[in-house]
């Protein structure tokens, strides 16, 4: 389960009606010395674009803490006008080890005229790691 905050709660609407914003999303802290390996990482995400204009997320995913983050890859989801559903987008990702109190973030930066949900109404949306 990732949340928007570290952690908080499940549900996340985020709307981009006036210009573009980033969202994070945060995982529970994983127990040092347990790894990810490296490979595909592939997000789940519900996206709505209420416009005649297609618009595009940017992932990121970062391994750490407040204090330090390591970006471990990224990628553009592209989303066409009218979609409003779900959508995915996998790309490659480093391995990496995780230290005492650390945990995943996830990065969306969205584009403007996008709608996003995250654990909505059907709890679709999910992050799947190597």
């Amino acid at each position: 389960m990732m949340y928007t905050a570290q952690p908080s709660g499940a549900d996340t609407y985020f709307a981009t009606d006036f210009g573009p914003g980033y969202v994070h999303f945060y995982s529970e802290t994983f127990p040092a010395a347990s790894t990810i390996e490296a490979g595909t990482t592939t997000v789940y995400i519900n996206a709505y674009t209420p416009s005649l204009n297609s618009s595009s997320i940017v992932w990121r995913l970062f391994a750490g803490n407040s204090g330090a983050w390591t970006e471990l890859g990224a990628a553009t989801m592209p989303v066409p006008f009218f979609t409003g559903d779900l959508l995915q987008i996998s790309f490659d990702t480093n391995s990496y080890v995780f230290g005492t109190g650390e945990q995943l973030m996830l990065e969306a930066y969205v584009g403007q005229y996008l709608e996003i949900s995250w654990d909505g109404w059907n709890n679709s949306s999910r992050l799947v790691i190597p």
